[in-house]
């Protein structure tokens, strides 16, 4: 998968832009990166004046920034000057997701939790991005009915993820809620549920059957 994906990105000078003001942290995540789609697709910025400038200069498809690299504006508003051009990968600390619930429920940011070693999950989503837009933009492979269905369950399921969780760690402390929240969030992750389960019926549907099926 590594290698289709660097194969993939070849044609593009940055798939991928890091902005962040932290050496270390701008290190290890480089050579993540670097190691999936290689050294020519990646550039970096240090400050948010050059993160905006590589932005437009280089549109490049995906976008992780880390949140101490931008300004005093609530982090809604921050981060959605990216995600509003190209998809974007947030890490900050975790009480900071409530800030960007809505980027994240409408599919256009995803959140790494800067806690404990998030540095391969935050390459992870970077690799999972870029393999997005390859599917999206190669005529042949977005064409697939195959494809469709696969990009349909992760576009949803993603901000569904989102969802369930956040609920849960609600109910883990339901014992300080009166009981008509809690039941209302308990329905917040019923339905998400039923929802994720439709998701895997219509796009299981779009997949492609084997030729011994059509022939039927």
């Amino acid at each position: 998968m590594q290698g289709a994906t660097k194969k993939a990105m070849a044609q593009n000078d940055c798939s991928v832009l890091v902005g962040t003001p932290n050496a270390v942290f701008l290190q290890r995540l480089g050579q993540q990166v670097q190691h999936l789609v290689g050294p020519a697709s990646v550039s970096f910025a240090s400050s948010l004046e050059r993160l905006r400038e590589a932005a437009v200069r280089n549109r490049p498809l995906v976008i992780l920034v880390d949140d101490r690299l931008l300004d005093p504006r609530p982090l809604y508003d921050s981060v959605a000057e990216f995600s509003a051009v190209t998809p974007t990968i947030l890490v900050a600390p975790y009480d900071r997701q409530a800030e960007v619930a809505r980027l994240i429920a409408d599919g256009h940011v995803e959140f790494v939790p800067r806690l404990g070693d998030w540095v391969p999950l935050a390459a992870s989503l970077v690799e999972r991005r870029l393999r997005w837009a390859k599917a999206f933009n190669g005529p042949a492979v977005a064409s697939s009915q195959g494809n469709i269905g696969e990009i349909f369950r992760h576009e949803i399921n993603n901000p569904l993820t989102g969802i369930l969780g956040n609920a849960e760690l609600i109910l883990a402390h339901s014992d300080q809620l009166p009981a008509i929240d809690t039941q209302r969030i308990r329905t917040v992750v019923e339905l998400a549920v039923r929802l994720r389960e439709t998701v895997r019926r219509v796009s299981n549907a779009w997949e492609p059957q084997p030729d011994s099926a059509k022939s039927a």
